[in-house]
């Protein structure tokens, strides 16, 4: 005989057990107060259930439902929100207050309508009326349903599940047993003995630990502090890379160091007593000169993350900046990473000199963004690019570099050891060939290059007359607004390792020296292409695909797949080029289209991956991009063709790629 899981596969699905307490109560909070009116389920005295429709606090103790409670306490209480189908079903038993302090609580003067005033001078339909009470039900077992998609997301959930024979469960049974119902415990059963000023040295042997203590201790807080440490540590590093914060905006702000040491004592002296927690200092107008101390000082010898914003996005007093200024430089030895926009950088008050006289042998990371400069040293904008012009000392651990505005100009580290590197041309003023060349070939370990704008003056790209060798180079991305930059960047370097290109803004006619070139094999390994804010005609794109043979991932973020001419070349099967017959992109496997939701979308996406099937070079994704504010409403992946999936995302698409950290200055490309 088949077991319940088996012959019920939508509960079996949907429970999950696997939901704390805490997410259960805050899920059930949801439901409730998203409906206003409540079916109170009670048993008369002949044994049939009786429910009717109440408003939470305002019961009148003459009607049945009090003769049926008193007669049988056991009851249900459930709640319906029609719009989210969320439900929630108590079962407990009932108990009648008639407390006249309680009942103040909760009244209104909505509520005497359910009375009314009988005239005798009694029964007024006020607080004080005795039919007035209170039904208090204590709940013995609470289960819910709990949505995870949205309207949408249900409806497209189901209609896959009904034609491929699954079984749909857009959400999640959830429950709470009785002994989570009395959760939470009171706080003072949690480490009684422990206040916050008893463990405020940033010392975890200084907290208790012993096994007497622990065993006093209950739930969660049984653990050693030793372990909560290393749980903060990780949940840092997993809010501060969390992609649902969008990169190219300014960090969160409420910090998780700052959450976690104020939720309650024993955490907090957990927190103060972790100095990798304390290590991002962000220095501009909402900060204080007692936080970047504090900070500083609980993150022991641990390596920085500074930033600093100045401008009037951020306001900050010119004396405020200079103390914290001095409070940080005597630990330039510990930073790990920089991040510096100023709009103004004055003569003889520069804090991006200033920073940049410091010794930092640990600097990793490091993103300058300057606007203007007061007088600036012409010697040093044409000093060469193997002399540095901050951090004459070296960053032999540099490898990544950010230079935006007139930080190209006047303000270059040493490059030798750079892995990725950006070029922001933001101002009017470019530089000179002959420096943008021994730039971006200082370091023979550059994997990683991106150009924002025309960095360099129009007509000056020698073409293919002086080539320049990035032998490591795996991804590159470019925007230009003069079309000079696309094809000086892709005819002027040779890069036998590309694997990824994007290219945002372009025009048809940008590539046409590439295709005058007509040279397929300069990308043998060129397999992501990616374009941002801009399309092709078809032609453009039959050129495309004859060029960048390889290519196994494609994205096109401007256009969806039913406004892109790639579609009707994907199902076209072969095609005449420039050198003969081809088949557009053999070996792609990943396609990449904004997604509106419309009926002919739909029907490209399974022409698509049909054709493509036949014709034996199938697709493996569609990636359908949706505005964030839709995520709710589409499930995450699903199959609609012979192992073809849609996966939704909404956000940009990461460069470089599968990199693990967040950049919050990449803000010109997304």
């Amino acid at each position: 005989m088949s077991n319940n899981n088996n012959l019920d596969p939508y509960t079996a699905q949907a429970q999950n057990n696997d939901v704390t307490p805490q997410e259960k109560i805050a899920g059930l909070k949801e439901i409730i107060k998203s409906t206003e009116t409540a079916m109170l389920t009670s048993r008369s005295a002949d044994g049939q259930f009786h429910s009717r429709a109440m408003s939470p606090v305002n019961p009148n103790n003459v009607s049945h439902k009090f003769e049926e409670i008193q007669h049988d306490s056991h009851v249900n209480v459930s709640f319906l929100n029609p719009t989210t189908t969320s439900w929630a079903s108590f079962s407990g038993k009932a108990k009648v207050i008639q407390d006249r302090d309680e009942i103040k609580k909760y009244w209104s003067t909505a509520t005497s309508a359910w009375f009314g005033d009988l005239k005798d001078g009694v029964h007024k339909g006020d607080s004080n009326d005795p039919r007035v009470a209170l039904i208090q039900v204590i709940p013995d077992e609470i289960r819910y349903w709990y949505p995870t998609k949205g309207k949408v997301g249900r409806a497209i959930a189901i209609g896959v599940d009904a034609m491929t024979g699954k079984t749909s469960s857009p959400g999640e049974l959830r429950t709470i047993t009785s002994d989570e119902c009395l959760y939470p415990a009171p706080i003072s059963n949690h480490r009684a003995n422990m206040t916050e000023e008893s463990y405020q040295v940033a010392n975890l042997d200084n907290m208790p630990s012993s096994n007497a203590d622990r065993r006093s201790s209950t739930g969660i807080f049984s653990m050693p502090p030793e372990i909560w440490s290393a749980i903060f540590e990780f949940s840092k590093s997993m809010t501060d890379d969390d992609p649902l914060y969008e990169e190219g905006r300014i960090p969160p702000k409420v910090s998780f160091e700052l959450s976690a040491s104020h939720t309650c004592p024993f955490f907090r002296a957990v927190a103060l007593g972790t100095p990798g927690l304390w290590t991002s200092l962000q220095i501009n107008g909402s900060c204080s000169l007692e936080w970047v101390s504090e900070c500083i000082g609980r993150s022991g010898s641990c390596w920085l993350d500074i930033i600093v914003e100045i401008g009037e996005h951020f306001p900050l007093d010119v004396d405020d900046l200079n103390v914290m200024m001095n409070l940080i430089v005597p630990h330039s030895r510990r930073w790990r990473s920089l991040s510096l926009s100023s709009p103004y950088e004055p003569a003889h008050n520069s804090i991006v000199a200033l920073l940049g006289s410091s010794p930092a042998p640990g600097l990793r990371y490091l993103s300058l963004n300057v606007n203007d400069v007061e007088k600036p040293d012409q010697n040093a904008i044409d000093s060469h690019v193997s002399n540095p012009q901050i951090f004459e000392d070296g960053t032999p651990r540099l490898n990544f570099v950010r230079l935006r505005g007139l930080a190209p100009h006047l303000f270059r580290p040493r490059l030798e050891t750079l892995e990725t590197l950006h070029l922001d041309h933001i101002g009017h003023i470019p530089i000179l060939y002959s420096t943008f060349r021994g730039v971006i070939t200082q370091s023979p370990f550059l994997e990683h290059l991106s150009v924002y704008g025309d960095i360099i003056s129009r007509n000056t790209w020698p073409g293919r007359a002086d080539i320049i060798q990035l032998l490591k180079l795996r991804s590159l991305r470019v925007c230009g607004v003069g079309g000079e930059m696309y094809s000086g960047l892709l005819l002027g370097i040779d890069t036998p390792q590309l694997e990824s290109l994007t290219l945002k803004d372009a025009q048809e006619e940008d590539l046409d020296p590439l295709w005058d070139l007509n040279d397929n094999t300069r990308y043998p390994k060129l397999t992501q292409l990616i374009f941002t804010n801009f399309d092709f005609s078809e032609v453009t794109y039959k050129r495309l695909c004859e060029t960048f043979q390889e290519i196994t991932l494609f994205s096109v973020l401007h256009s969806s797949i039913a406004e892109s001419p790639l579609a009707n070349l994907l199902m076209a099967g072969t095609v005449v080029g420039q050198n003969g017959l081809f088949i557009p992109w053999p070996k792609l496997r990943d396609v990449s289209f904004s997604f509106d939701g419309t009926n002919k979308e739909q029907e490209l996406i399974q022409n698509v991956a049909e054709i493509r099937k036949e014709r034996g070079c199938g697709l493996s994704r569609f990636l359908l991009r949706i505005c964030s504010d839709d995520d709710e409403e589409y499930p995450e992946k699903i199959e609609i063709h012979n192992d073809v999936v849609c996966q939704y995302y909404s956000g940009i698409d990461m460069w470089p790629h599968r990199r693990t950290y967040i950049d919050y200055d990449d803000t010109l490309f997304p």
